[in-house]
């Protein structure tokens, strides 16, 4: 993948509107407003987004490795570094400001990342809802990787719903995705601010597992 500066803008502007569309805002605000000058104002500010940095974070997730424990560990810390350099580009300071880009650049690779979801929200019934995650993408070999922003315990509960056992096929299905997951991991993301500027980024991981206390912590700073 070549990112060129049209293509980057063109990046940067759907981030933009995602996270427009994801806030509610003040009433004042929205009605004041059109959503394009909305996606304009809340606009990440970005420093030292470039290739390398969306390229690395990609191959984290492309090259994502759970074939033994040792290299699932060292792809959850791979794959944590990466996401903490894009922090260190967009400076979030609200879920959606780090969700956002983590989302859009995944959706750059479709032919490794056929199915893409942002903000996925388990509904109980029609017009209500009960948790969400921000971010689910299947690889095109069936894993799934489900983000969300803080509280594992929330996570687990919330992606638990959308699970569905095809018992005559034998495999695993999860809701709103077509193919059949062949693994999955949940990871949690939660970054640290000193001085308006992130320091830390805290993630922790499951492999196919609800179990909390079997989770990999990964800590970059």
């Amino acid at each position: 993948m070549i990112l060129n500066i049209l293509n980057l803008s063109l990046v940067l502007g759907l981030i933009a509107v995602l996270i427009s569309a994801s806030d509610p805002g003040t009433s004042d605000e929205t009605t004041a407003t059109k959503p394009s000058e909305r996606a304009r104002r809340k606009s990440p500010k970005v420093q030292g987004l470039n290739t390398a940095v969306i390229e690395t974070y990609l191959n984290a997730l492309e090259n994502f490795d759970i074939q033994s424990s040792d290299s699932f560990h060292d792809s959850c810390q791979t794959l944590t570094s990466s996401i903490k350099a894009v922090a260190d580009c967009v400076q979030p300071k609200r879920s959606a400001q780090l969700t956002a880009p983590l989302f859009t650049f995944i959706n750059m690779r479709r032919s490794i990342f056929p199915d893409i979801q942002y903000r996925v929200k388990h509904r109980d019934r029609p017009g209500s809802w009960r948790g969400r995650i921000d971010v689910m993408a299947q690889r095109k070999d069936g894993i799934l990787f489900a983000f969300r922003l803080w509280d594992l315990e929330e996570a687990v509960k919330v992606l638990k719903k959308f699970e569905v056992k095809k018992a005559q096929d034998g495999w695993t299905y999860f809701k709103s995705f077509k193919w059949p997951v062949t693994h999955w991991v949940l990871a949690t993301i939660d970054f640290k601010h000193r001085k308006g500027r992130v320091i830390r980024v805290n993630a922790s991981y499951l492999l196919d597992t609800y179990d909390t206390s079997k989770a990999v912590n990964v800590v970059i700073e």
